[in-house]
């Protein structure tokens, strides 16, 4: 009988031999109903926790979560309370629940933070990823601004760096107005294949441009300088606390890396500079015109030289970062390096011919000299980014990592010289079968 003195402990022994003989659903059965007709009982309490324990064990989550809810939130005295809250975070990321999963870590952090500090703020860390799926990156921005400012000193080093890593970079792509292209604020002309070359040139007469449509034409779009600056000093902070930290206790890898990309990210406002640097006008370099002729190529001179001193400063950035020991950050390095010249050399085979140029009885002869000189110093640069590109693939294959960077790379090696580096042209599905994440981050640790 239900009303026998013992009827609890009977019920509680029968739920624990049906689970030892595997007989789980048994188990399931019986605890459930005990708790259901004595749910403040002793043995109840122990009942629900096992509950949680069987339903995942028979891959329920939404049951098992639910179960490890209700026992935390109504025993939260007990010494498993609190693991019992954050498995039931795990599975409630699992799942997808990703409301429930921020209701609960702010549940354990208000039952447990206080008198367990530390696991709050693993906790609380956790839930950037959530914050990362959602694709709402002000209110990302925010919750890693208050977790740097709430559980920054005690959170460790390791998980401040990657805090301050990732706000930089939410930041910086929040900066620019337009979808990035190869991860510069920029907008890229499209470019015809290389079969095509001339074929628009030949039929407008004087054209606008040098060279043809086969190299890349760039515009740099302005970003936001009030959030660079504020990513800026972000990624500052992300790498001084890397180096001032010395031995790094927990997550180091992942402190590395997001210290590598920090600095690969610091990097790149120097670089959008560099592309920013258009080209001298109204250059003539018509030899019927000498005082112009010579007044143009020093100006020009003057200009090559200071974006090669720029791009010197850039490489100086990114070198390091390509035997650092990351080898996502190495093979980005590495494309940037091999960027730097390819975007120069296509700046000039691409340049604007001045309109004075491209009128009068002079216009052919006077856009021939003007592309001819600027092609006498992109040339050299091209085949020193050729280089670069290769070394770029090469570093991909030794490391055995291939991302988007290592593809930008084998892309324009592809475009530069086809007949040398044909380009792939595979078709390939998205994955239809994939596999199942079995181990999934905790509320705390």
């Amino acid at each position: 009988s239900v009303e026998a003195p013992d009827a609890n402990e009977v019920l509680y022994n029968a739920g624990v031999c049906f689970e030892l003989g595997t007989s789980l659903g048994g188990a399931i059965r019986v605890f459930e109903t005990l708790h259901r007709q004595a749910p403040k009982s002793t043995l109840a309490v122990r009942a629900l926790a096992r509950l949680g324990t069987l339903y995942a064990t028979t891959a329920q989550y939404r049951e098992a979560a639910e179960r490890f809810e209700a026992y935390a939130a109504n025993h939260a005295g007990l010494a498993d309370a609190g693991r019992a809250l954050s498995d039931a975070v795990s599975f409630r990321k699992g799942l997808g629940d990703d409301p429930q999963a921020i209701a609960d870590t702010e549940n354990f952090i208000a039952m447990f933070g206080a008198k367990r500090p530390a696991e709050a703020a693993g906790a609380y860390f956790s839930l950037i990823a959530i914050y990362e799926k959602q694709g709402d990156p002000d209110r990302l921005a925010h919750h890693l601004r208050a977790y740097l400012d709430r559980y920054g000193a005690i959170g460790g080093a390791d998980r401040r760096v990657i805090a301050w890593a990732k706000l930089g970079d939410v930041l910086w792509q929040e900066a620019c107005p337009v979808a990035t292209s190869d991860g510069a604020c920029v907008k890229v002309m499209h470019r015809e294949s290389p079969g095509r070359r001339r074929a628009q040139v030949i039929a407008t007469g004087i054209p606008r441009r040098c060279g043809d449509d086969t190299r890349v034409e760039l515009t740099v779009v302005p970003r936001d300088d009030r959030k660079v600056r504020a990513a800026t000093a972000a990624f500052a902070h992300a790498i001084a606390d890397y180096e001032h930290a010395g031995a790094l206790p927990g997550d180091a890898r992942g402190a590395f890396y997001h210290y590598a990309f920090a600095r690969f990210r610091r990097a790149e406002r120097d670089y959008e500079r560099y592309l920013a640097m258009a080209i001298p006008g109204s250059l003539d370099f018509d030899t019927r015109k000498p005082w112009l002729a010579a007044t143009s190529h020093k100006r020009f001179d003057e200009w090559v030289a200071g974006k090669t001193a720029l791009g010197a400063r850039l490489r100086a950035q990114y070198q390091p970062l390509t035997a650092l020991g990351d080898a996502a950050i190495a093979i980005a390095a590495a494309a940037r390096i091999a960027a730097i010249s390819h975007n120069l050399a296509a700046q000039l085979y691409r340049a604007e011919i001045p309109a004075n140029l491209r009128t009068g009885p002079y216009a052919e002869d006077s856009t021939t000299a003007y592309c001819e000189a600027l092609e006498q110093v992109a040339e050299p640069l091209e085949n020193e980014a050729l280089g670069y590109y290769q070394a770029c693939l090469n570093t991909s294959t030794k490391l055995g990592w291939f991302s988007e960077w290592s593809r930008i790379c084998e892309r324009e090696l592809g475009q530069l010289r086809p007949d040398r580096f044909p380009s792939t042209r595979e078709l390939r599905r998205e994955p239809s079968a994939v596999a199942t994440i079995t181990q999934l981050e905790t509320a705390a640790r």
